[in-house]
Formats: C-alpha cells, sequence, structure tokens
C-alpha cells in the first residue's frame, strides 16, 4: 500500500466479525511497458482463495490448472444468468484441502428469492475454505516456521516474566513425552489467552462493530424455548430449531411454538439428524428407523405412528442399542450401530 504497488482503490467488506480485502485485477497497477503485468501476478499468484467472475449466462470449462501458483488452491467461479435471473457457483479446490463447508447445494444455482442468502454463502464458503487451505501441506509447514518465529518474539519480549515459556520455546516438542507435550499446550493456551487479554486491555487489538456483532448469527449465543416445560431426555439440534423428547413424545421446537413429530406411546432412545442427507434417524425400542428431514417443515405434519415407523425401520439393525454415521461434507452416509448390551 505504501509504495502504491497495489492500486489506489479496492473492494473492502465486513461478515460477522470478518473484514475482507479484495486485490481486484482491473484495480491494480497496470503497467504498458511491463507486458506480463508482474505486479499483477504478484498479487493475485500469492492469494490463496480466488473468486472468478464470467460475465455471460453459463459457466464456461474453467481449468486451474493453466494457472500456475503455489498459493492458489481454491478458485470460486461465479456467472450471473439474465435469462434464469440467477447466479451459478462452481468450486475448484487443490487435492491437499480437506473437505470444508457449507456444502454446495445441488443444482448450485442461487435463483432471484434466494439472493439474499447468496453473499452470506458464497463469503462464508470463501473464509472456511482458506482456513481449510491451512490444513494442506504446503501451509501447514509454513506456518509452522511462522509460528515459530513468533515464540521466539515473544520469548525475547516476555521470557524474563514467564521463564517457563522461554523453556518451553528452545524444546523440541516432537522429541518430548506425550504428557509433557500436553502440558505444553496447556501452557501454551494460558499465555496466549494472557497475552490476547492484555493486548484488548491496552486497545490494541480490532474488535468488530457492536451493531454487526448484534446482528451475527452466533453458533454459541444460548436460545430459550419458553414453550416448552418438562424433563428433556433426548435433545438435537436441526438448523435453527431443536427435536426434543420427553415423556409427553418427540416435539420439534421453533422460537415461541412446538410441535409433536413422533407419537409419545413410541418409545425413543436416540436421534440424530443429518442435515447434509436431508434425513432424520430414529433408533427406537429394536431398529433404527429412518425419515426424510424436509417433512419436519409441514407445519401441518401429523405426528409419526407405530404403523409409520414399522414402514420406515432399516431391517439390519434388530436389537440395536446405540448408533452412530459417518459426518462430514460430500461423505457417503454411513451407519454403525451397536447390537445388544
Amino acid at each position: 500500500v505504501r509504495t502504491g504497488t497495489t492500486g489506489t482503490h479496492s473492494v473492502h467488506t465486513k461478515f460477522q466479525g470478518h473484514e475482507l480485502m479484495f486485490h481486484v485485477s482491473t484495480m491494480l497497477p497496470f503497467s504498458k511497458q511491463n507486458r506480463q503485468q508482474l505486479e499483477r501476478k504478484r498479487h493475485l499468484g500469492n492469494d490463496i482463495v480466488v473468486l472468478v467472475f464470467f460475465d455471460g449466462d453459463d459457466l464456461p470449462e474453467f481449468q486451474p490448472a493453466q494457472i500456475k501458483s503455489h498459493f492458489n488452491h481454491i478458485f470460486a467461479v461465479v456467472c450471473y444468468s439474465q435469462k434464469e435471473e440467477a447466479y451459478k457457483v462452481h468450486l475448484y479446490s487443490d487435492k491437499s484441502v480437506p473437505l470444508f463447508s457449507p456444502p454446495l447445494p445441488n443444482p448450485a444455482v442461487f435463483t432471484k428469492d434466494k439472493f439474499h442468502l447468496f453473499r452470506s454463502f458464497l463469503l462464508v464458503k470463501l473464509i472456511n475454505g482458506e482456513k481449510a487451505c491451512y490444513q494442506s501441506q504446503t501451509f501447514r509447514e509454513k506456518r509452522q516456521r511462522t509460528l515459530s518465529a513468533l515464540l521466539a518474539g515473544y520469548e525475547e519480549q516476555y521470557g524474563e516474566s514467564h521463564s517457563k515459556l522461554a523453556d518451553m520455546v528452545k524444546v523440541d516438542l516432537s522429541k518430548s513425552t506425550k504428557r509433557k507435550q500436553k502440558e505444553y499446550a496447556t501452557e501454551f493456551i494460558r499465555f496466549g489467552q494472557e497475552l490476547k487479554a492484555h493486548e484488548i486491555m491496552k486497545g490494541d487489538v480490532p474488535i468488530a462493530d457492536a451493531a454487526e456483532v448484534k446482528d451475527a448469527a452466533q453458533s454459541w449465543e444460548s436460545c430459550h424455548f419458553t414453550s416448552f416445560i418438562g424433563q428433556i431426555d433426548i435433545a438435537e439440534q436441526c438448523g435453527e430449531n431443536l427435536i426434543v423428547h420427553c415423556d409427553e413424545g418427540t416435539f420439534i421446537l421453533d422460537g415461541q411454538s412446538r410441535r409433536l413429530i413422533i407419537d409419545k406411546a413410541i418409545g425413543v432412545k436416540q436421534i440424530i439428524v443429518c442435515e447434509e442427507h436431508n434425513l432424520f434417524l430414529v433408533l427406537g425400542s429394536k431398529y433404527v428407523h429412518c425419515f426424510r428431514l424436509s417433512a419436519l417443515s409441514d407445519v401441518d405434519m401429523i405426528p409419526i405412528t407405530r404403523y409409520e415407523m414399522k414402514l420406515q425401520r432399516v431391517e439390519a439393525t434388530k436389537g440395536a442399542s446405540s448408533m452412530a454415521v459417518s459426518r462430514g461434507v460430500n461423505i457417503v452416509l454411513r451407519l454403525a450401530v451397536a447390537i445388544g448390551r
């Protein structure tokens, strides 16, 4: 910025406490003498996530391999179709990048009635994609070197008042016992929290605007369901709602209202919601039963009866006492059950 190599203008936005600045290719400095435009290549080639916008109704075939860069690991390709009045998205990621959410809808098309969701989806996907890239081999080694340099700097600055940390920085953790590594990890976390609190008190750490934080839906915020009174035996999150089981039956709690979804005469041991597969599994007295999650959105839904449970049971799970499923985006759903005690 100081030397003018990034240009005078860019695109900036804020989203749920994150500040995002984009290297816009057409806003980066252009030199008539430099045919290869190295200044532009330098910035774009060092970005981890690249957003490509195509002007047209359909997404053309995109070849990430044609772009030579050691840092570009994710390409999000977007186009706006005037005919369909919809945004279309394709995503390409390097094979070393682990899976990251949210999953792309199928088809990955956002029509006019979903424009308000498109911005949030795209920004969350880009942010999570960059964080996932840090787990790849390329960035994991660079990150380790950076963290080692930061720790050495902290040791030099705070070493006298934190002699234990100074000793840990000089220790090769790979040669330590598991017990020692656990002690070091606990001390690192405690020390990091202490430093962060100290910097916040000084006012050196930027904090998101209060209004923006207030509007952002944080996953750890508490939610009180005033419509429900009773002893809950089972609870499972379902999007922004909650599925609970008690003596009165199995309910879905939606803000201030509740709806009975499974008759109280049916015994329920366990409930698992698989939003990525549009399924919810119910472990009854003898079998695992599988239902469509989308059916719960019907406010006029009739509670599930014994007959429906019988129709939807998985025969191979007879005698199951507990169950578990595979988790993750684009992962085949696998069901594991414990038979007997």
